[in-house]
């Protein structure tokens, strides 16, 4: 993503604006010593918006790609006769799955 490629630091791959904005208190969520996609690309920790509170941050839903190709907007806006439905806002993996099916073919990782 080039918001993240442009934010990000050579050492530990830890993006400015994180660094910048967090102490290290809190926000850190991956074992891994990163941070979510939605804190790296866009937030500042003192804003205190989190996923849970708001949903995917704009910039994940339009630049994170989900498995099998699927972005977050395309999983969000899939209809209910494509196979999809929704749960506590947002999609089952089991109907993800299903969606893949609906032609009969293989999938080709997009959304009309």
């Amino acid at each position: 993503m080039e918001l993240k490629a442009w934010n990000m630091e050579a050492e530990g791959g830890v993006p400015k604006l994180e660094a910048g904005n967090m102490e290290g208190e809190e926000g850190i969520t991956e074992a891994e010593g990163g941070v979510m996609e939605a804190e790296a690309e866009n937030m500042e920790v003192e804003e205190g918006v989190t996923e849970a509170e708001g949903g995917v941050m704009e910039a994940k839903a339009k630049n994170m790609e989900v498995e099998g190709g699927v972005t977050e907007v395309e999983v969000r806006n899939m209809e209910a006769e494509e196979g999809v439905t929704e749960a506590d806002g947002g999609v089952m993996e089991a109907d993800l799955e299903e969606a893949t099916e609906v032609d009969g073919g293989e999938w080709n990782g997009t959304s009309s």
